[in-house]
């Protein structure tokens, strides 16, 4: 995955994803490689252990999202959504300039 596209994932800025890769990588739980379509470019992918902790962690997160689910009615997980997806547009940095995928 390219910075570029978790910062679309994520709605963070580039710095912040910049400096939570370095973490994470720090951590063990990413490697940046080079691009094979672009030697300047990196992409970063899951190490063993990082897959080892998302795997941890997905099942309690889907659980939290299925609980949530049971709380409230259709309309009201609706509305949930349509908010959140609204503020997450308007607290979103502009796209601005499209620079390397590094």
């Amino acid at each position: 995955m390219t910075t570029q596209q978790v910062i679309e994932r994520t709605s963070l800025d580039r710095l912040r994803v910049s400096r939570a890769a370095i973490k994470l990588e720090d951590r063990g739980l990413i490697a940046r490689v080079t691009r094979p379509d672009d030697a300047r470019g990196h992409l970063m992918q899951l190490t063993p252990r990082g897959q080892g902790m998302v795997a941890e962690i997905l099942p309690e997160a889907r659980d939290f999202q299925r609980y949530l689910r049971e709380i409230l009615t259709e309309q009201e997980w609706q509305g949930l959504d349509g908010a959140l997806t609204k503020l997450t547009a308007a607290l979103s940095p502009e796209d601005g300039a499209a620079d390397d995928d590094d």
